[in-house]
């Protein structure tokens, strides 16, 4: 399926291995099981626009390298959907931001298209698309530090914003 002889443990490493088109759907249904304490994480999002206007999507990913939404990232835009539907009336930016890696160039456009597929993600599930703006940061505003892996991976986010207008 993956095209090449790969190991359980890279296959399970999060972001070492993208997920094959042939192994999405077992993906995004394995994800309709997810446990309760996820369900809750991503629940605050209406909470943090609400009060922060900002709000990051911490269990948003992509394949390595481009814009393609993972299954995995399924229940937290669905969660996000439906605080916005329940808001009809904020207007949101999505900002996309990435790791120090690569070169400014190809991290501007990357983020940039990120933020797109988000945005374009919640307007194909009911968002108003008039609602919803997007930017691309690159690395710029990093929340960690780019020198560990663990820190180049919280910075490669999306965030929403509550815009005014």
């Amino acid at each position: 399926m993956y095209g090449r002889k790969i190991s359980n443990q890279r296959i399970l490493e999060e972001g070492e291995i993208g997920v094959p088109p042939a192994a999405r759907p077992l993906i995004a249904e394995l994800n309709r099981y997810r446990n309760e304490g996820e369900h809750r994480e991503h629940a605050e999002v209406g909470a943090s626009l609400g009060e922060r206007g900002r709000v990051t999507l911490s269990n948003v990913h992509f394949e390595t390298g481009r814009s393609d939404l993972t299954p995995d990232s399924e229940p937290a835009l669905n969660d996000a959907v439906a605080t916005l539907k329940g808001h009809p009336d904020w207007r949101i930016r999505v900002e996309g931001f990435t790791d120090n890696r690569g070169s400014k160039e190809v991290n501007e456009k990357l983020s940039s298209d990120r933020a797109d597929a988000v945005a374009n993600w919640l307007a194909d599930h009911g968002v108003d698309r008039d609602r919803l703006s997007s930017k691309g940061y690159g690395d710029r505003r990093p929340v960690a530090s780019n020198s560990t892996p663990e820190g180049r991976t919280k910075n490669r986010r999306v965030e929403l914003v509550r815009v005014q207008g």
